[in-house]
């Protein structure tokens, strides 16, 4: 079966597969935008894979995105510290309409 015919996401996710280790094939979006995780958060590694994905694909996609995924962990304690910091500023907030007693 000649590989053109192959789905784009079938040949990106064997290329990537293949030809970069430590890059994982995310997903690609309906306008080409190819979706990409990286292990390895060296920039000289990470741009010489997206080089050569740009390069094997060429037209057929547009661009690249870098995709991080963080823990729910951490998510939870950014939250956490959000929702704190929204309650600590609704606190200090003055109560303009309060005249206080006649």
């Amino acid at each position: 079966m000649n590989k053109k015919n192959d789905p784009i996401q079938k040949r990106i996710g064997d290329f990537v597969e293949a030809e970069c280790p430590g890059c994982n094939f995310v997903g690609i979006s309906n306008g080409g935008e190819v979706y990409l995780s990286f292990m390895d958060e060296d920039p000289e590694i990470v741009t010489a894979d997206k080089r050569r994905i740009k390069d094997h694909f060429g037209d057929e996609i547009a661009k690249l995105t870098t995709v991080v995924s963080v823990p729910l962990e951490e998510v939870k304690i950014l939250v956490d510290g959000l929702n704190q910091a929204l309650k600590d500023t609704e606190e200090k907030k003055p109560q303009l309409l309060n005249i206080g007693k006649f």
